[in-house]
């Protein structure tokens, strides 16, 4: 697929139409909206290869994918999470998959900020725990293509314990 880019350098298309509101054959007993949505589509930069929006992994999308971490509060009042891309069928350079991200979230102001991007470069990361007084994030990560399995046929994992610190 083609890199693609919105005319004027927009990152927003808006979309508002009475086609939407136009039932598809054979809707029965429903009430349809009088006035149509507006709909906005969001362009994520990066986004330069066919993704697979609806997969329940997230593969191929923008976005590294999910939160699929814990959730801890730091003492700066900061929640600390990280994402996961999911399998790692995807995690490659044909899905322009670099690695999980690690995020953090003000709840007093409902503002995030990505802290760091592939932390591990080519790895997921699926589980951490915040030392929530030293703000030290440990994510366990699994790297690319991590298909062992042991001598009875079992799927293992391959996790590693990476700190990042996010001291000023």
């Amino acid at each position: 697929m083609p890199y693609v880019a919105l005319p004027g350098g927009k990152t927003v298309a808006t979309f508002c139409s009475p086609e939407l509101l136009k039932p598809p054959a054979g809707l029965q007993n429903v009430q349809v909206a009088k006035a149509p949505p507006v709909v906005d589509f969001l362009y994520y930069p990066g986004q330069d290869y066919e993704g697979k929006p609806w997969s329940n992994w997230g593969d191929g999308v923008a976005t590294p994918g999910k939160i699929h971490s814990r959730l801890d509060m730091g003492a700066d009042g900061w929640l600390y999470f990280s994402t996961h891309r999911g399998s790692t069928k995807v995690t490659t350079d044909e899905y322009g998959y670099k690695g999980d991200w690690i995020i953090r979230h003000n709840p007093a102001t409902s503002t995030s900020e990505v802290i760091s991007h592939d932390p591990v470069g080519k790895h997921c990361i699926p589980c951490s725990v915040l030392d929530p007084d030293r703000l030290i994030f440990y994510g366990g990560t699994v790297q690319p293509s991590c298909n062992l399995t042991s001598r009875h046929g079992q799927r293992k994992s391959s996790l590693s314990c990476t700190p990042f610190s996010n001291r000023n």
